[in-house]
């Protein structure tokens, strides 16, 4: 067997129906569409338009609205959860931030925050900067030498009620 004798299965490569150019081409005028009618017109995809059921009502009109909007899906804040076990690549006495957990490839690029979880064991003495943490997790790293500066979301304050003035 060389390369010259080899040759493509009869019937793999169909050509291309070009449709549209012109009576000759076999398939111009109608273009395979037919005469009138809904299956005749442009967008007229499968079935009659989206969602058709063929008849019955289409399951988003069944369903109610959903009105309004929901705050937390506007701007999530993301969390790399990060065990005690990964985090002795990271040198003894580094400052430890969402950056440096970047450039060890414990955190992506979209994380914003990070939370040590107590998975495993750490060796190493590190400091750590607006971490969140689990219980077991700060008394490992203080057990280890570290420090943990644990960052804490403040509560709103209250607006005071306007009164009216006469």
């Amino acid at each position: 067997m060389s390369l010259d004798k080899i040759k493509q299965p009869e019937g793999s490569k169909k050509e291309k129906w070009i449709i549209g150019r012109g009576m000759g081409s076999g398939s111009g005028r109608r273009c395979g569409y037919g005469h009138k009618g809904a299956k005749s017109r442009s967008g007229r995809g499968k079935g009659y338009g989206s969602g058709f059921e063929g008849g019955q009502t289409k399951l988003f009109r069944r369903l109610p609205k959903i009105r309004g909007w929901r705050n937390q899906d506007v701007n999530p804040i993301r969390v790399a959860e990060v065990k005690l076990g990964q985090l002795n690549v990271i040198p003894a006495g580094t400052d430890v931030t969402i950056d440096v957990l970047r450039t060890y490839d414990l955190a992506k690029k979209t994380d914003q925050a990070y939370k040590i979880l107590g998975t495993g064991e750490i060796t190493v003495s590190l400091n750590f900067k607006k971490a969140k943490a689990t219980k077991s997790a700060v008394d490992a790293i203080k057990n280890a030498g570290g420090t943990i500066e644990i960052f804490e979301k403040k509560p709103l304050e209250k607006k005071a009620k306007k009164t009216a003035s006469k």
